[in-house]
């Protein structure tokens, strides 16, 4: 990882204030933000908030450099040649820029900066960057469930995040090649007292530690924001928002005055309100942007596939003995065994039912780019020619052999549960469901649209025996597809079921790499192995695309502050009419 002089910060980050100022900016979403914390993002929605109000210690150079940073809210990154990097790279000190103004008036401070990092802790989501840097600095490779860590190493991890002299301060119990990653990825600063006085957590390490093991459902932060970026929340109402220009910004003002945020569910919808000049830019769904490429007076901007691994297929391995899903529970073709995919055999041969063209051209209109594995091919390349393809009669041979040939006597039911506001989701259940079906009559399968909320319920109580679903990391590095997906303690993998020692070492080795070249071998073993394992089916990577208005300069510009260039969302500073 290479860092840009802090000399260079003025240079390398967009010049928002060098264009003329102009109005308000309205941009068109999908789906509303579900809460306005950074430290409890969720939607693409809650992620685009919190990258243009709050701000990280450090930036990404570029959305396809991740591997190089700059100095935002520090005056520096830590090196040997510095002093803030420690000889044997266990202690890591960022100082806090001075003179940055928090929305609500005050001035940043390191206290501030660290309780800001302890903060998002207590709210971070499992393989988000604040639960992958409580693991971390509690002597943990992987991002576990607090609830389940030694107070020991709680403690550790609270102890180890200091504000010293007017710098945060980081001690790891190893060196942490992912690091700046993982700073880059956290706009959380927010000011202590301000959070306090919404009866936040307290400061205290007795207080941390019991919301740690609550983990809160809500926060008092989900309604209201106080960052230091370019746009401070004017207000919000029924998913919509409205941020206005952050006049005492630390760098030159923002050229747009106000950024309005309009929920717009179709993408129909959201075309015709570019088309009349009701709204300046939309986030586009993959299948439609390509059909709507041509209407007149729309710019389209379309960004690698870098964050989003796309479309997934769980196979559940030990399915719970309370779901409702498995009908008889026996191979009688009234049901499905509850360990069904526990056989490799059976996850190999679903892997050559699924119809990876149809879905490509029906799914994404023939956009993004196919994964043969649990990375994204933007961070990992894989083999020209995929490992796993639509091959019936392979399929066919190898459920033939499964339990002694029962399982291709008898057949079974097979329930395969979507987020019913997902069409791509409902074209794989679907392609599937061809697939499965195309074996025999003894071979059925049913398809179970399901509200996003409780389709998370089922597989946190591991009810469904196959789903499919979306995957996106907050951090672009291999490491965090990596332990989400197939470490034994990672969520999805606890989800499904899916254990594998040699595996988890294969992981373990490849995060803890300093080497860049022994790293990426490594990481190339964890594919492979996958690959022969197959504990997921994965389908393609989705481009990105945005649509704006012919005027709008800045459309599909690289930035990546916050990360929002990675998950594929607009930084409006980078914007201007």
């Amino acid at each position: 990882m290479r860092a840009l002089p802090a000399a260079l910060l003025a240079f390398a980050l967009p010049a928002s204030a060098q264009i003329q100022d102009t109005g308000t900016f309205t941009y068109l979403l999908d789906r509303p933000w579900t809460s306005m914390d950074p430290a409890r993002t969720a939607e693409a929605s809650d992620f685009l908030l919190a990258g243009n109000v709050y701000e990280p210690l450090l930036a990404f150079l570029g959305e396809r450099q991740s591997e190089v940073f700059l100095p935002l809210l520090a005056e520096d990154i830590p090196s040997h040649e510095n002093g803030l990097l420690s000889e044997d790279r266990l202690v890591a000190a960022f100082p806090v820029r001075k003179g940055v103004r928090l929305h609500g008036g005050s001035e940043l401070s390191a206290e501030d900066v660290r309780y800001s990092f302890l903060r998002a802790m207590i709210y971070a989501d499992e393989g988000s960057a604040a639960s992958i840097l409580l693991g971390l600095l509690a002597g943990r490779p992987d991002s576990p469930d607090p609830r389940v860590l030694p107070a020991s190493e709680l403690k550790a991890a609270f102890d180890a995040v200091e504000a010293r002299k007017g710098a945060l301060v980081l001690r790891f119990k190893r060196p942490v090649p992912l690091l700046l990653k993982l700073i880059a990825s956290m706009p959380v600063m927010t000011s202590k007292d301000w959070a306090l006085a919404q009866g936040d957590w307290d400061g205290s390490e007795a207080d941390w530690y019991a919301r740690l093991a609550e983990r809160p459902a809500k926060s008092p932060l989900d309604a209201r924001m106080n960052g230091t970026g370019p746009y401070r929340l004017e207000k919000a109402d029924s998913g919509d928002a409205l941020l206005a220009r952050h006049e005492g910004y630390w760098r030159k003002p923002a050229a747009l005055r106000r950024a309005a945020l309009r929920v717009v569910p179709s993408a129909g919808e959201r075309i015709l309100r570019l088309e009349a000049a009701d709204a300046d830019a939309a986030d586009m769904e993959d299948a439609f942007a390509r059909r709507a490429k041509g209407y007149p007076g729309i710019r389209w901007a379309e960004s690698p596939p870098l964050g989003r691994l796309g479309k997934l297929v769980l196979f559940n391995l030990r399915v719970s003995s309370a779901s409702p899903f498995v009908g008889s529970g026996v191979l009688d073709g009234k049901g499905l065994p509850a360990d069904l995919f526990a056989e490799r055999a059976v996850r190999q041969a679903f892997s050559f039912l699924f119809d990876y063209e149809r879905y490509h051209r029906e799914a994404l209109g023939s956009s993004g780019r196919r994964t043969d594995g649990p990375f994204p091919p933007a961070l990992l390349e894989t083999a020209a020619r995929p490992r796993w393809k639509k091959d019936l009669a392979r399929a066919a041979a190898l459920l033939k052999g499964v339990r002694g040939g029962a399982l291709w006597r008898k057949g079974f039911v097979l329930p395969i549960a979507f987020d019913a506001g997902s069409p791509a989701e409902l074209v794989a259940a679907r392609v599937l469901q061809a697939g499965l079906e195309s074996l025999g009559p003894q071979f059925r399968a049913r398809l179970h649209p399901m509200e996003r909320e409780r389709l998370r319920r089922e597989l946190d109580a591991r009810t469904l025996p196959l789903a499919v679903a979306d995957f996106s990391a907050e951090i672009p590095d291999l490491a965090a597809f990596a332990y989400p997906l197939l470490h034994s303690g990672g969520r999805l993998a606890r989800r499904q079921g899916y254990s594998s020692p040699g595996l988890d070492a294969l992981i373990d080795e490849a995060a803890s790499s300093e080497d860049p070249k022994a790293r990426r071998r490594a990481w190339a073993k964890v594919l492979r192995r996958a690959q022969e394992d197959v504990p997921q089916i994965w389908t393609y990577s989705p481009a990105e695309f945005e649509a704006c208005r012919a005027g709008v300069k800045g459309c599909g510009n690289e930035e990546n502050v916050a990360g929002l260039g990675f998950l594929g969302l607009p930084y409006f500073y980078a914007y201007s009419e």
